[in-house]
């Protein structure tokens, strides 16, 4: 799995255990479309996002992040 793989799945499970759907998406500041095309993974999430979205699910953005880092495929500095 590269990076990318391994946040849409720790998000798509987050969003999953609270019952967010994509229509909720711009209670969080992001258009639905922009959100969709984020999960699917033509557009890549900006960090900002993240930081919003965790504290919007009541996460830490550590949860959203959990088995991202520099030695997983893909990933770039």
């Amino acid at each position: 799995m590269n990076y990318h793989d391994v946040l849409k799945a720790n998000i798509g499970a987050e969003l999953g255990r609270r019952g967010f759907t994509q229509s909720k998406a711009a209670a969080i500041g992001i258009p639905q479309s922009s959100f969709s095309a984020r999960l699917n993974g033509s557009q890549e999430f900006k960090l900002n996002e993240l930081v919003v979205l965790s504290a919007y699910l009541q996460v830490s953005l550590t949860v959203l992040l959990a088995g991202v880092d520099a030695d997983t495929e893909g990933a770039t500095a």
